[in-house]
């Protein structure tokens, strides 16, 4: 009889896409989002609509990607996602929203836009008091995200 065989996982997180492909559109979007499935969809619906996109795995991560960036390369929206490890999306919101000027003062009003799997009772206020701006529940949908940027990014630019 075969014992069964455990796999170890040797998959290391994905590494953040600090690089962004430059799109067409002007407008450059920042995914914070841990779940590498999630991060590729949206990363592949923004680029097809002409964004530049970078991408980070959690709410650390976009604090120090927003600290090394500054003036035209400071995102004019970010997908934030809810629930990740090291620091969540409302924790990360909230230091952006307060300590702004560590960064960019732009990023004080730059939309924020939370991705959340949890669409109970509550969750939007929740995540409107931690300082973000709308919200799109999982799964995520390309239209979902296309509406979401045109409903927060004028043709212009922020």
């Amino acid at each position: 009889m075969a014992q069964p065989t455990i796999e170890a996982s040797t998959q290391q997180q994905p590494r953040p896409n600090l690089r962004p492909k430059v799109g067409s559109t002007g407008i450059f979007v920042l995914i914070v989002e841990d779940n590498h499935i999630n991060r590729i969809v949206c990363l592949k619906v923004l680029e097809r609509q002409g964004h530049t996109v970078a991408t980070v795995g959690n709410g650390q991560e976009a604090l120090d990607f927003l600290c090394k960036t500054s003036g035209n390369r400071q995102p004019n929206l970010v997908f934030m996602d809810t629930s990740m490890p090291v620091m969540d999306g409302y924790e990360a919101t909230r230091r952006i929203r307060r300590d702004a000027g560590m960064f960019d003062e732009r990023m004080r009003t730059v939309p924020i836009i939370g991705l959340t799997a949890n669409a109970l009772r509550g969750v939007r206020e929740q995540i409107l008091e931690a300082g973000m701006d709308d919200y799109i529940a999982a799964p995520i949908r390309p239209r979902d995200l296309q509406v979401a940027v045109m409903r927060w990014i004028s043709p212009k630019g922020p």
